[in-house]
């Protein structure tokens, strides 16, 4: 299971391309480093 939590001091404002929502950024341990997710449209990807 991945968390999902914001590391509130490092987070960036991200928009979502697709609905311009913000993306929210947690740190992934199996590829270990930061992802990016929009809760909307459920995008996934790398931020690293």
């Amino acid at each position: 299971m991945v968390d999902l939590t914001l590391d509130e001091d490092k987070t960036e404002k991200i928009k979502c391309m697709n609905c311009n929502t913000e993306i929210i950024k947690y740190y992934h341990e199996e590829y270990k480093g930061y992802r990016g997710k929009c809760l909307i449209c459920k995008i996934d990807f790398p931020l690293d």
